[in-house]
């Protein structure tokens, strides 16, 4: 008799432990307050003869958990659209700020030939101005040499500028001061070299100066169009810019992101909802295990012959728990 006593103390322990042990699985999904009452409440529903009112505890605890579970999936898809939306923001981000970079980078190059063309038009341009003043010399030493009352130093430092032959550069002036009907031979020939040698170099000017024009018109158009080209690859930065701020803005909308740079900022936020959206799967099976788990304890109760038969089986394979030995110990 007394195995026997033993075996069905065993069985009885089972059957009185087994839906107890359940209790904290089925009450961890419900909020604090309803998991403090009912959790220590429900031992006491799970007896039998079932009394109505333990019958509405258990039906309170299930209709609990069904909307739990109603609110745990709804948290789920919730969850899995927001680290979507995450996932697509953070994209977004990612490649708004790389066309930003690169929106910068071509604004850079635009600006720095932007400023080799103004540097090539100052260049033209000075040229011209110097190629016009040397003229202007010219002309005016020209003048000074056929003019009765010209003034023969003027017309000597053109004629040193120009590298003239040191004999002509002497002549010259001494001509120049001998009135025109008095002038010999000689003096004609050095004033007459002179005038050809000026009218020489003005005509070459002339040519450089109407090249010049052309130059700096076309200097001009390749500098006006250079900083055309850099004022469109500004605004493209601004759009860009602009762009980068939305994404910013559309990645902050899942409150996630916070005031990091945009790759780190993406990867983060992608982090957190992809958290978020485990939670919630966890809070799901937590529901549906709380749930399996008073279905469990209400059918130990409603049937602990067949249910302790089945425990007792798992219970009597060796080895022993810790906790059937203490049961064994105590009987």
């Amino acid at each position: 008799l007394k195995p026997r006593r033993s075996h069905l103390t065993r069985r009885h322990a089972l059957s009185v432990m087994s839906p107890l042990m359940d209790i904290e699985t089925i009450v961890k999904p419900l909020d604090a307050s309803d998991r403090a009452l009912l959790g220590s409440a429900l031992p006491h529903a799970l007896t039998q003869p079932a009394h109505p009112f333990q019958t509405m505890l258990v039906e309170t605890v299930r209709a609990a958990l069904q909307v739990a579970h109603r609110s745990a999936m709804e948290g789920v898809a919730a969850a899995n659209i927001a680290l979507k939306a995450t996932e697509e923001a953070a994209e977004a981000l990612r490649s708004k700020s790389a066309a930003h970079e690169a929106c910068k980078a071509k604004a850079a190059a635009e600006e720095a030939n932007a400023a080799e063309e103004e540097r090539a038009t100052r260049s033209v341009l000075s040229k011209q101005e110097s190629q016009g003043a040397q003229r202007d010399r010219l002309s005016e030493a020209l003048r000074q040499l056929e003019s009765p009352t010209g003034e023969p130093e003027a017309v000597t430092e053109i004629l040193k500028s120009l590298k003239a032959e040191g004999p002509l550069v002497v002549a010259v002036p001494q001509a120049m001061r001998v009135p025109i009907d008095a002038r010999a031979s000689f003096d004609s020939i050095a004033i007459e070299e002179a005038a050809r040698l000026l009218h020489e170099h003005l005509a070459r000017l002339d040519a450089e100066l109407q090249e010049g024009v052309e130059a700096a018109r076309h200097a001009e158009a390749q500098r006006l169009g250079a900083w055309a080209i850099l004022q469109v690859a500004q605004d493209e930065v601004q759009k860009a810019q602009q762009e980068l701020s939305m994404a910013h803005g559309a990645l902050a909308e899942q409150r996630l992101a916070g005031s990091k740079a945009s790759a780190e900022a993406g990867r983060a936020a992608v982090a957190a909802a992809a958290a978020v959206a485990r939670q919630a799967q966890q809070h799901l099976a937590d529901v549906a295990a709380g749930m399996a788990a008073l279905e469990r304890a209400t059918e130990v109760v409603a049937a602990p012959e067949e249910m302790v038969a089945k425990m007792a089986s798992v219970a009597d394979a060796p080895p022993a728990s810790s906790f059937e030995n203490t049961v064994d110990a105590g009987a």
